[in-house]
């Protein structure tokens, strides 16, 4: 018989090793799926049970649980800490830069922090080459970029509602005048109501950049411990903050540009080179090299949308004086491979 108080006291983080124990040898016994829940929905459905977590979360809470036990690892001294890996299929997404294909994505990482905070913290890791929609306890939802992590609590307490991120997303937040909405970047933090904005922050970028859509959104730059407002933005400006510089400035956003990645396209107007293969490389999982210092500072003026990476190569070479080679992929000593390798170098003047 499954004891509803040892489940309670599992899922709020406060279960001794003895729960955990008694945890793993129930879900243990069952082999299949079916079994499981036919075993232990009456637990679920118990309305107290339910209250642990947000209502839409309800309905899965069984099966992540028993991913947990399946993939659970203990690190020494941390009894409290839960790590689960998730593993979904996604159907083809249509995507700029990118292989329609059926793809697997990301892990769901939870967390179960020391009865302290009491709360359940989530981590979807987006890989290169794919973009993935989210939902947030609060109703706030968006998109995440490939190369990019986001972490947020099942269920938002406190004076604010923060979500971590590194890379880039998309985000439509839902008002709350009382309690802001928070995305704390690598360098970056964000401050919203309710409002709609991008944020490029990825750990290898020099320039992290906003770009507001609607409503007004504030501004902070992070040094170390130490953040300094760098301003408030309306609807159209964007503020790059240059890391290296410490300096900051705001413009007027190209919007559609900021934002295309969302929507299934990669849009450059006068980027330099530089630019383009660091989105290219990051869209498609591969590694493009520049051969010559020339072509870095190349500007460049396109759309894609659909194409597959050898179609933008053979696109790229009809429309700039590029030409390419194909290095492919290189076995590692564990028998994995390396990320495909492309040099770019400029185009050689043919002799007749």
């Amino acid at each position: 018989m499954i004891d509803s108080k040892i489940l309670d006291r599992y899922l709020a983080g406060k279960g001794t090793r003895q729960d955990n124990d008694t945890i793993v040898d129930w879900f243990s016994s069952v082999s299949e799926e079916s079994s499981l829940k036919k075993t232990s929905f009456p637990v679920w459905n118990n309305p107290d049970n339910r209250s642990l977590l947000p209502e839409e979360k309800a309905e899965n809470l069984l099966d992540r649980i028993h991913h947990r036990i399946r993939l659970l690892e203990k690190p020494a001294g941390k009894e409290n800490k839960i790590i689960v890996r998730y593993l979904r299929i996604m159907s083809r997404v249509a995507a700029v830069l990118f292989i329609p294909l059926v793809i697997y994505m990301w892990t769901l990482r939870d967390q179960i922090y020391t009865p302290k905070s009491d709360l359940v913290f989530t981590e979807i890791q987006c890989p290169p080459g794919i973009r993935t929609k989210f939902h947030l306890p609060d109703g706030s939802h968006g998109w995440l970029n490939g190369e990019s992590t986001l972490e947020f609590p099942i269920e938002f307490r406190g004076k604010t509602r923060e979500v971590r991120l590194s890379g880039e997303a998309f985000f439509e937040v839902e008002s709350n005048p009382r309690k802001p909405f928070v995305v704390s970047g690598n360098h970056v933090q964000v401050r919203a109501y309710g409002t709609s904005f991008n944020i490029m922050a990825y750990p290898s970028d020099k320039v992290n950049k906003v770009t507001l859509v609607e409503g007004m959104v504030h501004v902070l730059g992070k040094e170390g411990e130490m953040t300094q407002k760098l301003g408030s933005l309306v609807p159209g400006q964007m503020c790059s903050f240059d890391l290296v510089s410490s300096s900051c400035q705001i413009k007027t956003a190209d919007v559609e540009k900021a934002i295309s990645w969302k929507n299934g396209k990669l849009i450059f107007r006068d980027d330099t080179f530089t630019e383009v293969i660091k989105k290219c490389s990051r869209w498609y999982n591969v590694d493009i090299i520049l051969k010559e210092k020339e072509l870095e500072a190349y500007t460049y003026v396109g759309t894609f949308q659909d194409e597959t990476l050898d179609e933008v190569l053979k696109l790229l070479t009809l429309t700039a004086p590029i030409e390419y080679r194909d290095l492919g992929r290189k076995r590692k000593e564990d028998g994995t491979f390396e990320k495909r390798k492309i040099e770019l170098r400029l185009k050689r003047k043919r002799s007749h």
